[in-house]
């Protein structure tokens, strides 16, 4: 295990030592921090910086003569730096030149165009007048601190990042401090708290062969709580509402937002299938065929077509698309509403899910899904079918229908011949649950105490 360390979100790279230094302690003033590269050394890299550059501050003229030709013997070096410090998932960076020759940015950007792959290309560009500022110490600190007039959208990703960053660090230090120890005694107790915190969030025969993902979910309701809570001060609110009504920024539309919705509401299994629940799993259609065509018709076409799975208009397949169609382009899902840790230990775990159905957005017609870009509300508690928003799944929108009248439970072995495709963040999760348990039934209980 190595330490990880956090890398600079600020970067500059010029081949004078000084300038580095007087714009590192720019930075200073205004209690940032600024890495500074002399160009060589920024060449030299074995590989991009660990973590994403939010800044990238670039000397024009990095070689000798350069400013005579403002062609690739100036511009390529500049190339070359970036592909070494930034790598498509670094960013997005914002692209400043520091430079005496502010008159050649325009020409560098149309290079960088004409050069870069378009993953390291900068979100935004500006730049920063040298001769202005190099002899002018408060001016450049007030210059840095207005940046964000200039890069707005980045700027308020900064304040952001900051602050979650802040919240991280609260975060440990409370871990610590709640050892009550200090010293080498406090840095001992620490691993005696992760082992409870995890074993409490997952149980202990989980924890015992995840434990960094379950004490993550031990820890994550802590940490969200702190970043929610962690007020910004007026000055920020007032920017940052400046900064939006200055965009004037347009509404999303339906694919923008169908990439919202999975951002915020689906996570990858690709690193292992979580203990949360929320995975959607592939359902076969053999299993299909079993559990629920004797229940409610003689095919996978007249079961889709009763409406029990997606409300569908009244002329559906009058049209063009056959109830075959509609049934070939829909996709069965199982949908884990179970944790496994709510059958930790030695007791045997059971899946606990509902069926469900993928429908694309070439059959959204079909269906009252979706009124223009529009999607319902979620159900009333009368209605058994809960529909997702709108999602970005395989290149176009899909909706995910649950039926909430169709519970599925299976022991947990069995689940392995499934495929786990993605999972429901924990609110979506958590709302589905909620809405599923207006079809829990019982009898009416007699009893006399």
């Amino acid at each position: 295990m190595g330490l990880m360390i956090v890398g600079p979100k600020v970067v500059a790279v010029d081949d004078n030592v000084e300038h580095l230094t007087i714009l590192e302690q720019g930075f200073e003033k205004l209690g940032g921090f600024c890495v500074g590269f002399e160009y060589t050394l920024a060449l030299s890299r074995a590989g991009p910086l660990p973590t994403g550059v939010r800044i990238l501050f670039m000397d024009i003229n990095l070689m000798p003569g350069g400013a005579a030709n403002e062609g690739a013997r100036t511009f390529q070096p500049i190339v070359a730096i970036i592909r070494k410090l930034i790598k498509p998932e670094n960013g997005p960076y914002a692209l400043v030149t520091w430079t005496d020759s502010p008159q050649s940015h325009g020409n560098l950007i149309e290079f960088l165009e004409n050069n870069l792959d378009a993953a390291l290309l900068p979100c935004a560009d500006f730049s920063l007048s040298k001769a202005e500022y190099l002899e002018d110490a408060p001016a450049l600190a007030e210059r840095l601190r207005n940046l964000g007039n200039e890069l707005p959208g980045l700027a308020m990703l900064l304040d952001w990042e900051s602050a979650v960053f802040k919240a991280a660090d609260r975060t440990v230090f409370e871990m610590i401090a709640l050892s009550g120890e200090n010293g080498k005694a406090a840095g001992a107790s620490v691993v005696q708290t992760v082992n409870a915190v995890a074993k409490a969030a997952h149980g202990v025969s989980s924890a015992r062969a995840a434990p960094f993902r379950a004490f993550t979910a031990g820890m994550s309701g802590v940490l969200s709580d702190r970043i929610d809570n962690a007020a910004p001060d007026a000055d920020t609110e007032k920017t940052w509402s400046a900064l939006i009504a200055a965009a004037h920024p347009a509404e999303l539309d339906a694919q923008q937002q169908a990439k919202l919705n999975s951002y915020f509401h689906l996570a990858s299994v690709e690193g292992g299938v979580p203990a949360s629940p929320g995975v959607v799993y592939s359902f076969p259609l053999t299993e299909l065929r079993r559990f629920v065509i004797p229940q409610l018709g003689e095919s996978i076409e007249d079961v889709l077509a009763s409406g029990e799975f997606a409300p569908l208009r009244g002329n559906a397949f009058e049209g063009a698309i056959s109830k075959e169609a509609f049934a070939a382009a829909c996709r069965w899902r199982l949908v884990r509403l179970g944790a496994d840790c709510d059958y930790a230990n030695l007791k045997l775990r059971v899946f606990e899910g509902h069926v469900a159905l993928e429908v694309p957005e070439s059959m959204l017609g079909l269906t009252k899904l979706g009124e223009g870009n529009k999607f319902r509300d979620t159900p009333a508690k009368s209605e058994w079918l809960f529909q997702t928003p709108p999602l970005w799944r395989n290149g176009e929108r899909v909706a995910l229908v649950i039926n909430l009248r169709m519970p599925f439970s299976a022991p947990l072995a069995s689940v392995s011949r499934r495929t786990p495709l993605y999972r429901l963040r924990e609110t979506l999760a958590a709302e589905v649950a909620a809405h599923s348990k207006a079809f829990a039934t019982r009898p009416g209980l007699v009893e006399f105490r």
